[in-house]
């Protein structure tokens, strides 16, 4: 019983030793490694804003299949093979694309050793420490010198910090709501993993104000303070109360930011219809397409068709009733009338295409693996639930970043829960 004792991890602050020691990813692997988590880096190759590096990732080592993610697969090309044959080529290649890039990333998580899991949580901690820095030296315009260069990888993207615009740093990011969202769950995992628990108030309370200071995205930030709301104790009304005294001083005081500028936008209203109506115009197209794509794909329970998201997006606000030519995105965009667009979210977007039925199917498969974590820990259930939030109203479809996080973080936790083997170890 001793040896067995004397064999196996649990202490986080043994495992964290480990993390450090452990042997890195090396060559094409840790090239194709550190680019699943930098997926706006396109090279301007496609014209789409994600880069399906996880399909290359899966491609060269994903080895082992479930039979659960083989029905899964099977499912989608089947949807993408009907969907041609009623609407054509519409854009079938490139949704199914994107709905592998997240899936197979995500499938691929659950197969790799424990042992890789500690090397993806020390490859993390370095690209979060990574952009922190970056997003410093954005905020700051110290490497405004590089925005040609990331321009060439990131159409979209840029070094300079979007004062004009009223938004913040984008990182390595095509949007700084994107790269906002990114971080946050980089910063789950160094949380959990690296933060002690006495810590993580002074901890959330620097995560919150480096989102307000310099990302300046109303999303992301909503997005967090979501987290902290699960994390329903003293530490979530204190973190609450600071930002919202930071919010009100700062719209009233300073230029902030967008996040900043329309919470205080929100204290000035009286009713609660005035506030549905600005937060809405405010998202620009995501909320409206949210809620017409959910609308849509019960009403039709067989969806728009794989690919066929631009007109199905078109006929979704058509049957939800509402008249876009009172929001500022349409009257922008469209004058006044309706234009396709996806939605904001995986879940979103595949009750769309696929209707009521291919959601079910797939939340299915996605709730049959983390319902494998959720008794481990309140922790593994905290982001659990902020993972499902993330997919069901926010991001991009082919966005892999949290779907990676969530599956090694829920690993740790499974690793502190059950330990790790020291004979599985490679220092050298």
């Amino acid at each position: 019983m001793s040896n067995q004792v004397k064999n196996i991890i649990t202490s986080k602050n043994e495992l964290n030793i480990i993390i450090k020691k452990v042997k890195m990813f090396s060559g094409f692997k840790l090239f194709c490694f550190i680019m699943l988590f930098f997926p706006s880096i396109t090279f301007g190759i496609i014209k789409a804003e994600i880069f399906p590096w996880a399909i290359i990732a899966a491609f060269f080592y994903f080895k082992k299949y479930s039979k659960d993610f083989i029905f899964v697969v099977f499912f989608f090309l089947l949807c993408s093979a009907i969907s041609f044959i009623f609407h054509g080529p519409t854009d079938i290649i490139r949704s199914l694309a994107s709905y592998m890039n997240t899936l197979c990333a995500f499938a691929f998580m659950l197969t790799i050793s424990e042992i890789e899991v500690v090397r993806f949580i020390r490859l993390l901690k370095i690209i979060f420490i990574f952009l922190l820095t970056l997003g410093l030296l954005q905020y700051f315009n110290v490497v405004d010198f590089a925005d040609g260069f990331i321009k060439l990888i990131i159409p979209r993207g840029s070094s300079i910090a979007s004062f004009e615009s009223n938004r913040g740093v984008r990182l390595l990011s095509s949007e700084p709501a994107r790269a906002g969202n990114e971080l946050i769950f980089l910063y789950f995992l160094f949380n959990y993993v690296f933060i002690k628990a006495k810590h993580r108030l002074v901890s959330d309370i620097l995560f919150t104000l480096y989102l307000l200071i310099v990302i300046q995205s109303f999303m992301a930030f909503a997005f967090f303070a979501l987290f902290l709301a699960f994390n329903i104790n003293l530490k979530s009304i204190l973190i609450s109360v600071l930002c919202l005294l930071l919010l009100v001083y700062g719209g009233l005081n300073f230029t902030a930011g967008r996040s900043v500028e329309l919470v205080n936008n929100l204290f000035q209203l009286d009713s609660m219809k005035d506030i549905v109506f600005f937060l809405v115009n405010s998202s620009g197209n995501r909320l409206i397409t949210i809620y017409s794509s959910y609308i849509y794909g019960v009403l039709l329970p067989f969806g728009a068709g794989m690919g066929n998201w631009l007109s199905g997006s078109i006929e979704a606000i058509k049957t939800s009733g509402i008249d876009v030519s009172e929001f500022s995105y349409y009257q922008v965009l469209g004058n006044g009338s309706i234009i396709g667009t996806r939605s904001s979210g995986f879940l979103s977007n595949l009750i769309l295409e696929t209707g009521v039925f291919g959601f079910l199917f797939v939340l299915r498969y996605l709730l049959k693996i983390l319902n494998k974590y959720w008794n481990i820990s309140k922790d593994a259930k905290i982001v659990i639930l902020s993972f499902l939030c993330k997919i069901l109203f926010i991001g991009s479809v082919g966005h892999p970043v949290a779907w990676v996080i969530t599956i090694i973080i829920l690993r740790y936790f499974n690793i502190q829960k059950n330990g790790l083997s020291l004979s599985k170890i490679n220092y050298s």
